[in-house]
């Protein structure tokens, strides 16, 4: 992997024990600062790869770049790709959820009779990424 590109299983199929759909989401972060970098230097090196993508969607999705991988057969797509750049907002909050999902799974596992401990855990987190939202403002 480049230096600086992070790869992250998101969404769904991410959580264990809940219900997905048969397709993985897969958040890369490269080390660029912006969508135009993305676009001239990585964007054009994933259809080789078997990753394809519509311009005219991603022109709708702000900071990210999305591309499917299909089945050998082509009928279906097995992946989706999302690309961001290492400054990307909703890079930041793909990362957040999944960790934010993360956490409240091992937390009913180690507080289910336990609601208050489980709940106070889960504000820790929450009041970590609110103070750092707002440092930022």
């Amino acid at each position: 992997m480049a230096d600086g590109m992070r790869l992250e299983h998101i969404g769904s199929t991410a959580v264990p024990g809940i219900p997905a759909k048969p397709v993985i989401d897969v958040l890369c972060v490269v080390p660029f600062a912006s969508l135009a970098e993305v676009d001239e230097i990585v964007v054009p090196h994933f259809p080789h790869a078997g990753w394809f993508t519509s311009p005219e969607y991603n022109a709708m999705l702000g900071e990210r770049r999305y591309f499917r991988a299909w089945d050998a057969a082509g009928a279906a797509h097995r992946a989706h790709l999302h690309v961001v750049p290492h400054v990307s907002e909703q890079g930041n909050q793909f990362l957040l959820a999944a960790e934010y999902a993360e956490l409240k799974i091992a937390l009913a596992e180690a507080h289910s009779h336990d609601r208050s401990t489980y709940t106070a855990r889960k504000a820790v987190f929450v009041g970590n990424v609110v103070q750092s939202v707002a440092g930022a403002m």
